[in-house]
């Protein structure tokens, strides 16, 4: 009869024992990992991206972490009938402008389950004058996603008597009306 259970055979190479000073430029210390097909050890390798910290993030704009953090709740805001669209018309391009409008016209995902809450926004540069965010809002007991970017828009130009006017709306925040708003403007969004 047959055992069921067997040893299982050696499947690694012998390890030759290490004399030092022996022409070997390895130390005594851990050199690095085992290589399983020579028996040696190899360099460490770069660390892994998970563990770089991550320095696309935008720490040096906190312009526009607050403008994506009052943009996306003026958003929810509207989508939830809260506000007018107007309230968005500086903040948000053209094509961004319409789909929002649209959204509150047929209605925005799981409306009926409550209010929007905005709960995490996370800025990711991706380039000198643009940025990548996103983030997640919750209605009721389900989390949905929104995400946008944001590029950075030249200043109006001054004045004596302040902001030169165009006969379009200008970019202004809604607490100090006729000023540019940090010179960030939304070039796209996508609500979930």
């Amino acid at each position: 009869m047959k055992p069921y259970v067997t040893t299982v055979p050696p499947c690694e190479p012998a390890v030759a024992p290490r004399v030092p000073g022996a022409g070997s430029t390895e130390t005594t210390r851990c050199s690095g990992r085992p290589d399983l097909r020579s028996g040696r050890r190899l360099p460490h390798r770069a660390p892994t991206p998970r563990h770089v910290p991550d320095t696309r993030t935008v720490t040096s704009a906190p312009d526009c972490r607050r403008f994506c953090e009052l943009t996306l709740r003026t958003v929810l805001e509207v989508l939830d009938r809260r506000r007018n669209t107007s309230a968005l018309g500086g903040l948000l391009a053209p094509v961004p402008l319409d789909l929002v409008a649209a959204l509150t016209r047929v209605g925005a995902p799981g409306r009926s389950l409550g209010a929007a809450v905005l709960r995490r926004v996370h800025v990711s540069s991706s380039g000198p004058n643009s940025a990548e965010v996103f983030g997640t809002y919750v209605r009721g007991p389900r989390t949905f996603a929104i995400a946008c970017r944001v590029e950075r828009v030249a200043p109006l130009p001054q004045t004596a008597t302040g902001p030169a006017r165009t006969t379009t709306r200008t970019t202004t925040h809604r607490r100090n009306a006729g000023t540019p708003a940090a010179g960030w403007v939304v070039t796209s969004l996508q609500v979930g």
